[in-house]
């Protein structure tokens, strides 16, 4: 099965592959970014080793067909703001999560909205995935507005799924098929 990620244009944006030298403006412009890791989950990353070494793994990875994983760039300039990626897949049930991340500086621009809307599209036109979900902490109001405006529906909340900074957070977890595209 060769799908995989494949470069999407969109209005505004070049989702494609990362390469190795991408590490730089991930790392300025999201990955050492304390809002943009609490609000992902993740922990910030303290030294840009952290970040070209996660690069140079993900650029491996793409050796794996099936492997999703975009960075996300400004179609005028060619800025790194994010990234969006299958982070699961359950290619029995047909079903794959994403996530995602765009930097502060990008943020409330509609950026994560279009990003996702034409990832969807192209995930559903590979005809593997009947469903996808995304999950966002129930404080991230952009993210889920995000998920709302591409037609993803709140299936639930996961109470107390998370500790962050030794805080406990909560999940709001959606989902959109196919059929609601």
């Amino acid at each position: 099965m060769k799908n995989g990620t494949k470069r999407i244009i969109t209005d505004n944006l070049i989702l494609r592959k990362f390469k190795e030298d991408d590490y730089q403006e991930m790392y300025d412009n999201w990955a050492s970014n304390a809002n943009v890791a609490n609000n992902a989950g993740w922990p910030v990353h303290k030294k840009i080793e952290s970040t070209k070494k996660l690069v140079k793994m993900w650029v491996d990875e793409y050796k794996n067909e099936n492997v999703f994983n975009w960075i996300i760039t400004l179609k005028d300039s060619n800025k790194a703001i994010g990234s969006i990626t299958v982070v699961s897949k359950d290619l029995n049930n047909r079903v794959c999560e994403i996530g995602y991340n765009i930097g502060e500086d990008f943020w409330n621009k509609g950026y994560g909205t279009e990003a996702i809307k034409n990832v969807i599209k192209y995930l559903f036109s590979l005809n593997i995935f009947d469903v996808i979900t995304a999950a966002c902490f129930d404080d991230n109001i952009a993210s889920k507005r995000v998920l709302e405006k591409n037609n993803f529906t709140k299936e639930g909340l996961l109470r107390n799924r998370v500790i962050i900074n030794s805080q406990k957070k909560s999940l709001l977890q959606f989902s959109i098929v196919k059929e609601e595209l």
